[in-house]
């Protein structure tokens, strides 16, 4: 899959693992004011995470969503 490291198990914990961050995304958001920050405060939080570009965009789109 496009989405997932091949070194790591193919588990369903990883669906536990992903909704708790997707929360703590939520959480942060709503603590954040830009881009930027939510973007440093999910690498500070999850620094080992495959894919910071995907994060990047996803910080984007909320904080656009934000000052509209």
């Amino acid at each position: 899959m496009g989405s997932t490291v091949a070194e790591l198990p193919d588990d369903p914990s990883i669906l536990d693992e992903t909704a708790t961050y997707l929360r703590d995304f939520n959480t942060l958001e709503k603590q954040t004011t830009t881009a930027e920050q939510l973007y440093g405060a999910m690498l500070d939080r999850y620094p080992n995470r495959a894919n910071p570009g995907s994060l990047w965009g996803g910080a984007s789109i909320a904080a656009h969503g934000r000052h509209g």
